[in-house]
């Protein structure tokens, strides 16, 4: 799965991995994983 980009640019603020972010957010790995496949579908 591609990183977003604050992760993939190394910064400390990106969500994955930090689940501190997970929870501002009020998400969990599998809500964002459904919203990614919805914006996927979306797309088509």
């Amino acid at each position: 799965m591609p990183l977003c980009p604050d992760c993939h640019r190394g910064a400390h603020n990106g969500i994955h991995g930090q689940r501190r972010i997970w929870n501002a957010m009020k998400l969990t790995e599998l809500g964002a994983l459904s919203l990614t496949i919805q914006k996927l579908m979306e797309q088509q």
